[in-house]
């Protein structure tokens, strides 16, 4: 089985293909720092899982699969083994499955939704929650899920309709250069054509008569009509190309 490729594989170069992946997953990590650091006295167990979560949220920029992975199955263990951690684990959470699900497939997302409400549910029966906070955290998780599938949706979108104008582009300057070598051959034929009927006229040997005149003429102005054909088809291409874009 070929290994799973996200939809949507930004890449680091000199300017950052998606700025809003780079901006979450520094909020998501500041958050986790401030609050375990700066709002509590962490443990040394629980400081290593944050310090690992940050690590991982920051290797998901260029691994999302493997990396939100391990990030969110970090954040569920913490959750469940240090009360100060529940706190604020689930700004790591809803973080981790915004990122998911923007940065895979609609399948994917769903099977997250899924996993992440059963661990919800599972802990709450055995916490005492009510079923109405299950269902507020399913809700939360669908929502973020939902939202995060649209996004990636509508980026692809608008990278199939650049890539659309991108051969539009090309298919028109394609046929601007035929066109323009269709008109250049044009009118080097009829400049011949005309310097030969000058020779005839001006040279010493058998004038051409009127009728392979007014036939010469007529093939001249037949190449003529088609050089303003294939400028009039030049032109239609150049005004079709400004109202596309």
């Amino acid at each position: 089985m070929e290994p799973h490729q996200p939809h949507v594989r930004p890449r680091l170069t000199a300017r950052i293909a998606h700025p809003g992946v780079l901006a979450v997953i520094a909020v998501t990590s500041a958050v986790l720092l401030w609050d375990t650091f700066a709002l509590n006295t962490a443990p040394l167990l629980l400081a290593a899982l944050v310090i690992a979560q940050v690590l991982l949220l920051a290797a998901s920029y260029r691994w999302p699969v493997p990396a939100l992975a391990a990030c969110c199955v970090l954040a569920l263990v913490g959750d469940a083994v240090f009360p100060v951690y529940s706190a604020y684990s689930l700004y790591a959470i809803m973080a981790v499955l915004g990122l998911w699900a923007y940065r895979t497939c609609d399948a994917a997302a769903a099977g997250a939704v899924v996993a992440l409400s059963a661990y919800q549910c599972g802990w709450l029966a055995l916490t005492g929650g009510s079923m109405a906070q299950s269902l507020l955290f399913a809700a939360m998780f669908i929502l973020d899920a939902l939202l995060s599938c649209a996004l990636r949706h509508v980026f692809v979108r608008l990278r199939q309709l650049r890539e659309h104008m991108r051969q539009m582009r090309a298919q028109v300057r394609r046929s601007a250069h035929g066109m323009h070598d269709a008109v250049a051959g044009r009118l080097t034929e009829v400049d011949l054509q005309l310097q030969r009927r000058e020779l005839q006229v001006t040279s010493g040997d058998r004038p051409p008569s009127p009728d392979e005149i007014i036939e010469l003429d007529r093939h001249v102005r037949a190449q003529l009509d088609g050089i303003a054909t294939d400028v009039a088809g030049i032109v239609d291409l150049l005004l079709e190309q400004m109202t596309d874009e």
